[in-house]
């Protein structure tokens, strides 16, 4: 990713002041928790940003790493108006998320984790969309991974996300009901009406952006319009520090999402998937408890054509179990 320079920001202030009082300011809206090696870029992403009329609210949730202190020194520089606040301590993303939120003003608002980046031009053609569409009230996009080694992978959306943002909101609603969700906000631009209109923070739950996605398609399945631009408007950085690399916490915020929200018609179907993603996800590391997910997820939904799957899965585990007691 290019560094940042004085001249670049010179020019991006010059911009600024010649902005068109047409467009509609944008809240960045950023949670920050010990990512202190990634939170610079991430920032600085936004101040590179082509499209001009932007706000950033950073709430920081107790980072013992020297965060706070590193978005002290962007935001004395910031060619942007940034506002920061920290949380006295640890209350979680979703509490975080909400706070940040009610801090900002922009009538468009755009999320960022502190450990991701935006591209250079994330803004302009989602604007467009709702400068042609009073209706529109989402619009989503599509990123790309990003490597530690600051190479880039694969598309996170692609044409199966991009098959499903196309269909009605109704139809959406309820793949995320019985799925877990394959959408991912950072590549959404959202009118602060449809987010305060749908309620879509809790502070207590676990899966903030998945819960923030069903309360935007439950208000979008019976008012207004969404739309998807076919283009990268995020870099995803992949690494050790990932939320979805804690297994328990993710689990938990698994089972929390679908007995929460999902409803009850569709309950059965719902567990039947996420248990059979939790059980693939534990294979390598939990083997038993990886089956018993497994064997919950045909309890909930019988599919014959996975049962031979599941015995093929049990019976390597039971031969790998064998094989460790007979190498000591």
């Amino acid at each position: 990713m290019p560094e940042i320079t004085s001249l670049l920001l010179q020019d991006n202030c010059r911009r600024k002041m010649g902005k068109s009082v047409s467009q509609p300011l944008i809240s960045v809206l950023m949670t920050s928790y010990n990512h202190a090696k990634y939170i610079r870029q991430a920032i600085e992403s936004i101040w590179l940003q082509s499209y001009t009329n932007i706000e950033i609210v950073v709430v920081d949730d107790a980072s013992t790493d020297g965060s706070a202190g590193i978005l002290e020194s962007l935001c004395e520089r910031s060619p942007v108006p940034m506002r920061i606040e920290i949380n006295e301590y640890n209350r979680g993303p979703a509490y975080t998320l909400k706070k940040a939120f009610e801090i900002s003003k922009g009538e468009l608002v755009a999320f960022l984790a502190s450990d991701d980046v935006y591209a250079p031009s994330r803004f302009e053609e989602q604007v467009r969309c709702f400068a042609e569409n009073s209706q529109l009230l989402l619009a989503y996009a599509d990123g790309q991974t990003l490597n530690a080694d600051n190479t880039y992978g694969s598309r996170i959306h692609g044409e199966k996300v991009k098959t499903l943002l196309l269909r009605p909101p109704k139809e959406v609603l309820n793949y995320i009901y019985t799925h877990v969700s394959p959408l991912f906000i950072q590549c959404a631009l959202v009118k602060r009406s449809l987010l305060l209109n749908s309620n879509a923070f809790e502070s207590s739950a676990l899966a903030d952006d998945w819960l923030i996605n069903i309360k935007m398609f439950e208000y979008l399945a019976q008012k207004g319009q969404c739309t998807y631009v076919d283009q990268v408007v995020c870099y995803y950085r992949i690494h050790g520090q990932n939320l979805h690399q804690n297994s328990d916490r993710q689990i938990a915020l698994l089972k929390q999402t679908i007995e929460s929200n999902t409803p009850a018609k569709l309950l059965h179907l719902a567990r039947a998937n996420i248990y059979w993603d939790i059980g693939l996800a534990l294979l390598k590391t939990k083997q038993m408890e990886a089956i018993k997910y497994l064997l919950l997820s045909q309890a909930n939904q019988f599919r014959p054509g996975l049962i031979l799957d599941i015995a093929k899965r049990a019976l390597l585990v039971a031969y790998r179990g064998l094989m460790k007691v007979f190498q000591r």
